[in-house]
Order: C-alpha cells, then structure tokens, then sequence
C-alpha cells in the first residue's frame, strides 16, 4: 500500500463526507419528516397542517392525498408550488422507492414522498436554514492502516430473513447477502453484509466507541463488492449515520450480530 496515495484518497472522501452533510437537500436542511394518514393530509405553514412548511407561505397550501398506496399532490389556486420544477396544480408523486421520485418545492423548501413498507411520508428541506453554515464538520480518529483489513466474503446460504430495526418507524425485514470474516488484533470477527447503494457492501455496526464517543447508535461503514471471495474492511472510513445530525432521518441501526466487544478509534468520533 502506498501510503501517502492512502492517506490522500481517505482525506478526499472526508471532505466529501463532509460537503454531503451540508448541500442543498442534504442532511443538515432537513427540518421536518411527516408521517402521512390515509386520506386527506393539508400541507403550509399553519401549525394545524399534517405538513408543516416553515416560512413566508401561506397557511394552507394545499393538501397531500393518501389513496390505497398512491399520494396525490392537490394545490390552492393561490399556492406558487412546483413540481420538478414546472408549476402544477396537481400531481401523482412518486416516492423515493421508486428510484426517482417527484421533488415539489415551495419557495427555498423542497418537499418528496418516502415509502417505507407500508408507510409514507413526507421528508421536508428547508435550504434557508442556518445549520448547513454553522455545522463546525464532522471529527475523525487519526488515520490508522492497521485499521484496513483485508477480509473474505461469504454468501449468505440461509432464507431466513434479518429483521431490521430503524431509527424511526416499524421494524423491517431484510435478506442479508452475506457476511464478511477479518481479524483484528490476533480476534476473529466478523459482520452480516447487507446489500447498500451503488452495488456496495452494507455494514452497520457497533463497539465500544458506540455512546462513549461515537454515536450511540452505531456506525456505518461500506465495502466494496468481492473479488475472489476477497473485499477490505476500513475503519478509517467508518462514519456516523445521517440521524447523528438530525432528528428526520431514518437510519438502520446495526443488527446484534454486528455489535462488537471492542472499541474501534477508527473513523469518524463524536
């Protein structure tokens, strides 16, 4: 391993990291997550609203309809409300299940459908918050490649399915896809793999870091696909999920099996 190339690519996906935190529609401007009822779901900036939009709008925007799975946009002909982009009167969203989902915006809010199971809701960005600018960064242990282990790759042969328990919300289900196996100071370990984004390796976990100096709930961490049975587990770029940084998020909090005795000063700290 070069190690001067090393520290380079992890001090560029820090600063990533940390830019993802404060983009528009990012993280820290998130500033509401509303759980919808079937039926009729009245959005503005009156505090009586199921939605609550912060701001100088109006009171009643409009409402959000709620139709056997369907979400269905419906606008006052006063209301200036965009649909991506193009004002409407009236719209079917799509959630953020179905891999593009329909972005409504009001002014510097930015509304959209999420789909969990059988529940939706609606997660609201508010682009002119302070906290994007005052967020002072994420934290990080000092660089350690001791910390970057090779690790083998197992397939998940079982079809029992892993229930899963989120930050918000009801439990789900999930079929794991395998489990990665590494040693680390002379202890066998090892986590269940769950499928992520970009094709990648999911692996939320714990140790003993987590509420003494990581986030209590745990840590996140991704691995790449394996290659003969091989990927790497780095703990230099383990990193707190999204929920650290805001009560609106949904986060997948590590399942037992990932909960490790030790503590890992590795990665992003508190």
């Amino acid at each position: 391993m070069d190690f001067e190339q090393y520290q380079e690519e992890v001090a560029a996906w820090r600063q990533m990291m940390d830019e993802s935190l404060r983009r528009e529609n990012g993280w820290l401007a998130l500033a509401g997550l509303f759980w919808l009822e079937e039926g009729v779901n009245a959005f503005g900036s009156d505090p009586a609203n199921v939605v609550i939009v912060p701001g100088d709008v109006a009171a009643h925007l409009g409402v959000f309809r709620l139709t056997a799975g369907t979400v269905t946009l419906h606008v006052g002909p006063e209301a200036d409300v965009r649909i991506n982009g193009e004002k409407a009167q009236e719209a079917v969203l799509q959630p953020d299940s179905s891999g593009s989902p329909t972005m409504v915006t009001v002014g510097q809010v930015t509304m959209m459908v999420l789909q969990r199971e059988a529940l939706y809701a609606i997660r609201l960005w508010d682009n002119g918050r302070s906290q994007p600018h005052t967020f002072p960064g994420r934290q990080w242990y000092p660089l350690q490649v001791d910390y970057c282990l090779m690790a083998t790759f197992t397939p998940y042969g079982a079809s029992e399915v892993l229930t899963l328990t989120r930050s918000q919300g009801a439990d789900f289900e999930e079929l794991p896809v395998g489990y990665v196996n590494f040693n680390l100071d002379g202890q066998e370990l090892s986590f269940i793999a769950l499928q992520g984004e970009s094709k990648l390796l999911f692996l939320p976990f714990k140790d003993a870091t987590s509420g003494q100096g990581t986030y209590k709930g745990g840590r996140y961490l991704r691995a790449e696909l394996p290659q003969n049975g091989l990927t790497t587990v780095d703990f230099n770029l383990a990193y707190h999920p999204p929920c650290t940084f805001t009560p609106y998020a949904l986060c997948t909090l590590p399942p037992r099996q990932n909960w490790l005795d030790i503590a890992i000063e590795a990665g992003e700290h508190l």
